[in-house]
């Protein structure tokens, strides 16, 4: 059985959606940002029926910190939310999904089963449309994740051409000293920001953009 898991903090546990908006605030000077929800997404392949209701309350959800929401009223805010939703690469490590799968094989699930996360946004439905972008833009790491059209029915991540090819970093382009910043420290690396600079402006003057590679 294939089902899509949706599990949201409690709203005396909602910490880390509560900082987020206080840093998206003040990094990007955004003034009709005024509350985001963070939804975990889990898209769960293959596990036997009888296994999920355990699943969900012992594996994908905290009975103390978390709601587990219902597909009808995810639906719902939908229509009364700006959202937009980001999911790993296919093929990029995922411990969410890796440590869910070995939870589930000790619940006495088949290896068969896998697992796929996203992280569901939803934002105040008012908030100006070059902030939303702000923010997505802001949230999302093109290295590793994606948008994820959360409105389809679930379905098994698939390797698509652009997947199998070296992905080029045209975000070099544009990054700021701060973005740079950030980029390192999401990555773990060694390399200074005035390094990354060296790099961009040295691709900039032979017309290219750096690969994966």
């Amino acid at each position: 059985m294939d089902k899509r898991i949706f599990v949201e903090k409690k709203a005396d546990f909602q910490v880390k959606s509560e900082s987020l908006v206080r840093e998206l605030q003040h990094n990007l000077g955004l003034l009709s940002l005024k509350s985001i929800r963070i939804v975990q997404v889990y898209d769960v392949f293959d596990l036997a029926e009888d296994l999920f209701a355990s699943a969900e309350k012992h594996i994908f959800s905290e009975q103390v910190t978390d709601h587990v929401l219902d597909e009808a009223a995810v639906q719902a805010d939908l229509t009364n939310y700006a959202f937009f939703a980001i999911e790993s690469l296919p093929g990029q490590f995922d411990q969410r999904a890796a440590s869910s799968q070995e939870a589930l094989l000790l619940l006495g699930s088949s290896s068969d089963v896998t697992v796929n996360t996203a992280q569901l946004y939803l934002v105040n439905k008012d908030i100006e449309a070059t902030e939303l972008e702000a923010v997505k833009n802001y949230l999302l790491n093109p290295v590793d994740s994606r948008f994820k059209d959360i409105t389809t029915g679930i379905a098994k991540q698939e390797f698509s051409e652009s997947d199998k090819t070296i992905p080029k970093l045209t975000f070099f382009e544009s990054y700021t000293a701060e973005d740079f910043a950030r980029y390192k420290a999401e990555q773990g690396m060694a390399m200074e920001v005035d390094d990354l600079l060296f790099i961009q402006d040295y691709f900039k003057s032979i017309g290219r953009v750096p690969t994966e590679t």
